[in-house]
């Protein structure tokens, strides 16, 4: 998935022409890691759909409301609290990075202008949805908190000081000069890990390109005058397999999209819609496994009751001989010889110490007709 920092700037581009100056009107969180806002602007009205899921990260508009639970979860509470109401002032993505922030100018209880700040970490696992109050840089809240036991480095609280997330060494593609890029290797994996903000189909280009920096000056351009050419990468069997806002020529099958968040919709509507397929194949086949399993256990249980029903005369005999021969059995003892009247043979019976010998032999008794039971209904 090539949700990099190009990707990034191009969403924060589109939705700065669409929603600035735009005032929130609804706020709504149709999962615990997604966000849609209702957003009216001088242009018309757009919903603008925000998720932090590790596997489906992104920011963009969208044409559909989700459903939305019955009762609100706590951070759509505060956020409708805080930003419904607010004016955009500002979208603008964080150098380089897969980070995109909304500024907000809104009201606060005694009608004071106050600015909050909506920052959006697109990071895979990583991703969050982060509420910040610019008076005084700390966080008011985000839609995954991060405590100390989970990341010791950044912590995600209310109350705490915004931080961004740590930098990695590496030049940015925004900034990076030709002097910088002339002593970086020619191949994919070393461009990718020398230049932030690119993902391993951009480096790919970069290592294929004749001129590395023109080809990177192009991209620049094309981030800076809006001339995207949003397009989905369709596989052999016509599931996306990736996306870009620049020419990668990675798959012999391409879409093209008149903006950056129809791409975007296209591309993780169609991936997380065979993804939730082939998630629920994966639980049901799952569910019928360990049915199947319970159901082999219980035939294995069933087959040996019935070997034991076999021989379900012996119960009886017992039962029998304990009625006739009470009066032989010790207090407390754990078998008892008695004559058995049948053969004239002498036969232990098990008993057990802590009740009485008429409940051993009822026991006895019971045990015969649950065998019996059990062979007549096989």
């Amino acid at each position: 998935m090539a949700f990099d920092g190009i990707v990034t700037a191009a969403a924060a581009y589109e939705l700065k022409e669409k929603l600035l100056l735009g005032k929130i009107e609804k706020v709504y969180q149709p999962e615990p890691d997604e966000l849609v806002f209702h957003i009216h602007t001088r242009n018309g009205n757009y919903r603008l759909y925000a998720s932090a899921a590790s596997d489906h990260a992104r920011m963009h508009l969208i044409t559909e409301n989700p459903p939305n639970p019955p009762v609100p979860l706590a951070f759509c509470m505060l956020l409708r609290k805080h930003l419904q109401g607010g004016r955009i002032t500002d979208i603008a993505q964080k150098g380089s990075e897969r980070i995109i922030e909304i500024t907000l100018e809104t009201l606060d209880e005694l009608g004071f202008t106050v600015n909050k700040r909506l920052i959006f970490e697109i990071m895979g696992k990583h991703s969050n949805i982060i509420l910040v109050d610019l008076n005084t840089g700390k966080i008011m809240d985000s839609i995954k908190r991060v405590s100390i036991d989970v990341n010791r480095a950044r912590q995600v609280l209310p109350g705490k000081l915004y931080e961004y997330p740590p930098e990695q060494d590496k030049i940015p593609f925004m900034e990076i000069t030709p002097d910088q890029l002339s002593v970086i290797s020619r191949d994919p994996k070393s461009y990718l890990g020398a230049i932030g903000g690119i993902s391993p189909a951009a480096a790919r280009l970069l290592a294929e390109s004749d001129d590395p920096y023109q080809t990177l000056k192009e991209i620049r351009v094309t981030l800076a005058s809006g001339s995207f050419r949003p397009t989905v990468y369709l596989k052999e069997d016509g599931t996306p397999g990736d996306f870009h806002v620049i020419p990668l020529g990675i798959h012999p099958e391409e879409k093209h999209f008149g903006s950056v968040s129809e791409m975007l919709d296209f591309y993780f509507v169609n991936k997380e819609s065979s993804n939730r397929i082939k998630q629920k194949s994966l639980d049901l086949e799952k569910f019928l496994s360990g049915a199947l399993s319970k159901l082999y256990l219980k035939r294995q249980r069933l087959g040996e009751d019935l070997i034991k029903a076999g021989n379900s005369d012996k119960y009886r005999l017992y039962g029998e001989l304990l009625t006739a021969n009470i009066h032989m059995v010790q207090p407390g003892a754990e078998t008892v010889n008695v004559l058995n009247y049948y053969d004239g043979t002498q036969i232990d019976i098990p008993l057990d110490p802590k009740i009485p010998a008429a409940k051993n032999a009822q026991r006895y008794f019971k045990k015969y007709g649950k065998a019996k039971t059990a062979l007549k209904e096989k």
